[in-house]
């Protein structure tokens, strides 16, 4: 599990199964929310845009019985594209 600690840049690659297979959960619930807002400040610094633009915040939330597997926030600027992939 050591491994799973390390923050090296690329080292996340493929981290979600990797912590499934440590911990023997499987993902059972999946929710992503999405909103439209303004930067803050740290926000803007980080994305190189002005206090207050437009972003598109993300909160994205993996569980299973047990509770919470993988959680991660984002914001992205605007004219950034998402697509996701799926069978209807």
């Amino acid at each position: 599990m050591p491994d799973l600690l390390n923050t090296a840049p690329g080292r996340n690659d493929g981290i979600t199964a990797r912590v499934l297979e440590a911990t023997g959960r499987t993902i059972t619930a999946a929710r992503d929310d999405m909103h439209a807002r303004t930067a803050d400040q740290r926000e803007a610094a980080a994305l190189a845009v002005s206090v207050g633009s437009a972003i598109l915040a993300l909160v994205h939330r993996w569980s299973d019985d047990e509770g919470l597997i993988e959680y991660t926030e984002a914001c992205l600027p605007a004219q950034f594209t998402i697509g996701y992939e799926y069978t209807p």
